[in-house]
């Protein structure tokens, strides 16, 4: 499979982008990396994180997503297929691009790096509908963390390493859990009829930034709020009555950036200060701009 990658230009572009977008600095500038559909196939693309003109960063003849940075910057990981899907690592100057899951016939999706870039929790379907298992940065020693009846996907590492959150319908709606990282002492944060989505913790390991339809009448679209690690302290950050879904944290813990439903397929990316304020627009494409991660400080 044939794959040119264009990945230290990119960054470099989004760098630049940064330098000369000093009219309104903020305190944390760093590339973000992120998934779109503007050219037909999801592709991975960098930009500024004050947004700007979005460089491609891998061009595959297969659907690229699910981008996941490696704790120190240094290494991308990514999931690259559709109904068969593999994670792949490659390092931040484009080298090394290598497929951790070959010869799976299932979905391996979602890579969540270990704070120590020494693990990936991923989730994959080959044990039926969806669980989450861990492997060795390599690929090596694949262990499964979950075996629910249920749907137990999109894991997130804690920055300290002793918890892995996760969503899951095992108590029927979509609900946001932790567990330790061997896959014990799981525990339910969210409860009600909604569904919450899409956990990602802040860099202090304090807060968990999620979608939720909770307070939307028919529960048909969701917004962003942010709890207390132990679920605590639920709060609402987005009012916008679109679908809001998709949050990462800046580095620093200062800023949020997520997606939001602009119109009938057609999601872009947003940031906000971390209490929900200075909302501003990042990406103004005709397709799906969704997954963005921020490149470690």
């Amino acid at each position: 499979m044939p794959i040119r990658l264009l990945l230290p230009a990119a960054l470099t572009a989004a760098l630049l982008a940064t330098a000369v977008a000093g009219a309104m600095p903020r305190r944390d500038n760093g590339p973000v990396v992120f998934a779109s559909d503007r050219t037909g196939t999801y592709q991975l693309y960098a930009m500024s994180s004050s947004g700007g003109a979005a460089t491609r960063v891998a061009k595959t003849r297969t659907a690229a997503s699910n981008p996941a940075w490696s704790p120190d910057g240094k290494r991308l990981a990514y999931v690259l297929g559709g109904e068969h899907a593999d994670i792949w690592v490659m390092r931040a100057d484009g080298t090394g691009r290598r497929d951790i899951t070959p010869k799976t016939p299932s979905r391996e999706l979602f890579p969540a790096w270990s704070p120590d870039g020494t693990k990936i929790a991923f989730e994959s379907t080959r044990s039926g509908l969806g669980d989450i298992y861990v492997m060795n940065a390599d690929g090596s020693s694949v262990r499964r963390l979950t075996s629910s009846r249920a749907l137990d996907v999109y894991p997130s590492w804690s920055p300290d390493g002793k918890h892995i959150a996760f969503m899951s319908n095992r108590s029927a709606n979509l609900d946001i859990y932790t567990m330790d990282p061997d896959g014990h002492r799981v525990r339910r944060l969210t409860v009600g009829r909604s569904f919450d989505l899409y956990p990602a913790w802040s860099p202090n390991g304090k807060q968990i930034a999620y979608a939720s339809s909770r307070d939307i009448s028919g529960g048909r679209i969701s917004e962003i709020y942010v709890m207390g690690a132990d679920g605590s302290s639920q709060r609402r950050l987005t009012r916008n009555l679109v679908d809001d879904w998709l949050p990462s944290w800046s580095p620093d813990g200062s800023t949020i950036v997520f997606v939001g439903d602009v119109a009938e397929r057609n999601n872009e990316i947003f940031r906000m200060n971390a209490d929900g304020r200075d909302q501003t627009r990042l990406t103004r494409s005709k397709g799906n701009d969704i997954f963005p991660v921020w490149r470690p400080g």
